[in-house]
């Protein structure tokens, strides 16, 4: 620091000063122990500026990226030799920017500032909103690592590799809302842990190895509204863990092995909207460990090996929508154990061992809209099971021993309990178990007149409104009503059967019974010029004696549909393009008739080879149907060139796989059909969607009939965010599926060493002409196994069916969806097709490399939904090409 002095002196002088505290506010203060508090420099004579040099010592303390002190010179003696000017004092500033702290942060910092030192990082740079350090070795974070960094909203610390919690590391992150600390090993929380973080809203500590928790360790968390602790070591939760955390909303501890969970352990937690302890081990659960909860909207006990469920538990959780109790090992229920679950809405009971439900489980449960139940021991059902339950849309019963459970729609007299007492009689339609949806049963009457000509059973009644039945002319002669067909199941629902009784007969003792149209037929599907499909209508009637039914066919529209019927057999030869109705009428031998319609669509020929007939059950927003069409559109145009065999499907067997099926018919696969559902799979982040083929033709190995599965909660999430592409992407994905990707692989011979028992192995597909694409997209110098590589570490149905992740990213047929982000159908998917056996426009894949093979890898989306289990398995049919059975190949 240069000293003026003028003029300079005659004879040699020492000039003395004094180091202090700066005392602007605005700069911090240098350590007293960075230098020295005083000092002196020797002036020979003649010289006009003295150079004073400052020693600053170095320590382990980490300093502010600036700091500053205070020079200042001694008044001097009166035999000094000189005296002082107007200005004695000057500030003095270290500018040691962040080259004191732990090295890797450091670094980090260096490198976010985009400084070509750690000395020139300054507080400007400082003052960024987001950091985010995962995965970078970082053994340990001292005090005042992250100091200056006042801006910081967001910091990702995940698996970094922190041997201790760094106690006192975030005090000076005083406007941080997101911490992520994932994947790092910490045993235990100090008290005060997260000291200075009175604005953090989320706060990760999943994938630990935490043993308990304490209020204290969060103290100060005031402000907190998600809290994850998953997959730790978690045993037990002291009561009132979570007193501290007033504003919580969303609290994540599945994957921890509790042997119990006590009263009062959520105790202060009355703004609690979600609560997840799924997916690890809950020995035993106390009457009173969800008191408190009134506000809690989600809970979440799924796959925990819960035996037995106290009867108080849910007790008071009066703000309860969504409730998991799925895949845990319950073999009963106690009485009234929903009964304070009034704003319910979904229920999921599936994979238990239930063999019986007590009478009035759901009483009270009318907004009550998903109730699954399948994959349980159920022989029967209790009586009045679904009356109440006005909102069901999803009801799944399959896989129980009494499944499909048989509902009976039975006429009575309600007026008189005499059937045969004198008219006019009032009537109702009733089922014992309550209408599990909406029935309109339409009535006929011999020898009468109704009031109405259809019954109608709302969703969650016993019966129907009562309708008035008058012999002809008025009198007392006999009258028959028949009741049929029975409506069809819709395709929310699995596991039931809806069934008609016998005709009521009134005012007599009764006489020759007409024939019960006892279900519909299904609306068919045909395409101009195709095969004709033939089916057997003595199926869909029912004579009360037994007698033989003659069966006629009748067609509105002889130009769309011809109909022909001998011995009982229906056969519709398609026309032009259109619709139409046929009727069918059976007689019985005394001349008694019943009648069933059902409408034919006719589809134009197919204008190019390749024909993608998507039937969808359920009804979509605008932006999905327009995601689903595009999805098929794109497809199409890929494999356009493509002919592949017709295959007569015929009326056996509903179109689609397992319990994915349309009560349509379609008379010919030309080239595939995939019937898709968008409806309850497991909720929000769980299986994102779902395909496969079931039918697949016997010579080209190649899918004729196949299923999709989207699940209702992630699409509408995804759409709700804003991310229609990705939308689109997932449908792409799950066609791409149904169309052989993954699923016909290890039948063409083309997937090598399987990973699913052998994780890690070199699994990868062998066709050439996606090895060729493979290279050229960047892979030519890949050297870590063969090629193309197959994921191989994701466990069943991610696994030997997708593109390996690590390697391929963002490739649209990787076992992840990258949220917001594009994943692209690339050559290397396309190509595999063509090694497949399908003709493949090639142009028409999306521009790709392989991330790093630019040497550059790609950035890691902001969140990243694993697509799981998406491969929908079951028996697959190999047919003929006259669509016989002639193998079935277990899935």
């Amino acid at each position: 620091m240069p000293v003026r002095l003028d003029p300079p002196p005659a004879s040699p002088i020492i000039l003395r000063y004094t180091l202090s505290a700066d005392e602007d506010p605005a700069t911090a203060d240098a350590d007293t122990a960075d230098y020295r508090a005083d000092g002196s420099v020797s002036v020979p004579a003649g010289v006009g500026v003295a150079e004073v040099r400052i020693a600053i010592r170095d320590d382990d303390d980490i300093e502010p990226v600036r700091e500053a002190f205070l020079f200042s010179l001694d008044a001097p003696a009166t035999d000094a030799g000189y005296r002082l000017g107007a200005t004695t004092s000057t500030r003095v500033t270290i500018a040691e920017g962040v080259c004191d702290r732990t090295p890797e942060i450091r670094d980090a910092l260096v490198a976010r500032s985009r400084a070509d030192r750690c000395s020139a990082v300054t507080t400007a740079h400082l003052a960024v909103t987001s950091l985010n350090l995962a995965g970078i070795e970082i053994p340990t974070l001292r005090p005042g690592d992250l100091s200056g960094l006042h801006n910081l909203r967001y910091l990702d610390l995940s698996g970094v590799g922190f041997t201790a919690f760094p106690v006192g590391a975030f005090v000076d992150l005083t406007n941080l809302e997101t911490l992520r600390l994932r994947n790092n090993g910490f045993e235990t929380l100090p008290a005060a842990a997260f000291a200075g973080l009175a604005r953090l809203k989320t706060l990760d500590l999943g994938d630990n190895a935490l043993t308990t928790l304490s209020a204290e360790s969060f103290a100060g968390l005031a402000a907190l509204e998600t809290l994850e602790v998953r997959a730790n070591a978690l045993a037990t939760l002291p009561a009132g863990a979570f007193a501290e955390l007033a504003s919580l909303e969303r609290l994540h501890l599945g994957g921890n092995d509790f042997a119990t969970l006590g009263d009062g352990v959520f105790a202060g937690l009355s703004g609690l909207k979600w609560l997840y302890l799924g997916n690890g081990r809950i020995g035993r659960l106390e009457g009173g460990a969800f008191g408190g909860l009134s506000g809690l909207e989600s809970l979440l006990l799924q796959d925990s090996g819960i035996e037995t469920l106290p009867a108080s538990l849910f007790a008071g959780l009066s703000s309860l929508r969504e409730l998991r109790l799925d895949r845990n090992a319950l073999a009963s229920l106690p009485e009234g154990a929903f009964a304070d679950l009034s704003r319910l809405e979904s229920l999921r009971l599936y994979d238990n061992r239930l063999a019986e439900l007590p009478a009035g489980l759901l009483s009270g449960s009318s907004a009550l809209r998903v109730l699954r139940l399948d994959g349980n021991r159920l022989a029967a059902l209790p009586e009045r099971m679904f009356v109440g339950l006005s909102s069901l849309d999803t009801l799944l019963l399959a896989e129980n021993p009494g499944a499909p459970f048989a509902l009976a729609l039975e006429l009575g007299r309600t007026d008189n309990p005499d059937p045969a007492a004198t008219g006019p009689a009032r009537i109702a339609l009733a089922v014992a178990e309550g209408a599990p949806f909406a029935m309109t049963v339409p009535l006929s009457a011999w020898g009468g007149t109704l009031s109405s000509e259809t019954a109608v059973l709302e969703a969650g009644s016993e019966r129907s409104a009562e309708i008035t039945v008058t012999a002809t002319g008025g009198g007392q002669d006999e009258v028959q009503v028949v009741a049929g067909p029975a409506p069809a199941v819709p395709g929310g629902v699995t596991g039931i059967e809806i069934g008609v009784e016998d005709p009521l007969v009134l005012f007599g003792e009764g006489t020759n019974a007409p024939p019960v149209p006892e279900r519909e037929v299904a609306t068919q599907r045909m395409q101009s010029g195709a095969h004709p499909t033939a089916f057997t209508a003595l199926d869909y009637f029912r004579d009360p004696e037994g007698a033989a039914l003659r069966i006629s066919g009748a067609t509105a529209d002889a130009a769309v549909v011809t109909v022909t019927a001998e011995d009982g057999v229906v056969t519709l030869t398609p026309g032009a393009a259109g619709s139409t109705t046929v009727t069918l009428t059976a007689t019985d031998p005394p001349g008694a008739t019943a009648e069933l319609s059902f409408p034919v669509l006719v589809r134009e020929a197919a204008s190019r080879p390749f024909d993608i007939d998507l039937i969808l059950l359920d009804a979509v927003t605008e932006s999905q149907a327009e995601a689903l069409a595009d999805a098929v559109s794109f497809w199409t145009a890929i494999l356009v060139d493509t002919e592949l065999e017709d295959v007569p499907l015929g009326q056996d067997v509903a179109p689609g796989c397992w319990d994915i099926t349309t009560d349509q018919r379609i008379g010919t696969a030309d080239d595939i059909v995939i019937v898709a559902s968008v409806r309850e799979i497991d909720g929000e982040d769980g299986v994102l969607a779902r395909a496969g083929p079931c039918v697949v033709r016997d010579e080209s190995r190649l899918p004729a009939v196949g299923a999709l599965e989207l699940d209702a909660t992630d699409l509408a999430r995804l759409e709700e965010e804003g991310n229609l592409k990705d939308v689109e992407e997932v449908i792409l994905h799950e066609i791409g599926h149904v169309l052989g990707i993954g699923t016909v692989w290890v039948d063409h011979g083309l997937l090598r060493n399987p990973s699913v028992h052998n994780t890690g192995a070199d699994t990868h597909f062998r066709g050439p002409l996606a090895i060729a694409a493979f290279d050229e997209r960047g892979g030519a110098h890949y050297n870590d196994g063969e090629k193309v590589p197959v994921e191989n570490t994701s466990g069943p149905g991610a696994a030997d069916t997708h593109w390996r992740e690590s390697v391929l990213g963002d490739e649209l047929m990787t076992p992840f969806q990258a949220v917001g982000e594009r994943d692209l159908l690339s050559l290397i998917t396309v190509q595999s097709l063509a090694d497949l056996g399908y003709s493949v426009k090639v142009g028409l894949a999306e521009t790709y490399r392989i991330p790093g093979s630019t040497g550059s890898a790609r950035a890691t989306p902001a969140r990243m939904i694993p697509y799981g289990d998406d491969i929908l398995r079951g028996p697959i049919r190999v047919v003929d090409h006259n669509g016989q059975v002639v193998r079935v190949v277990p899935n």
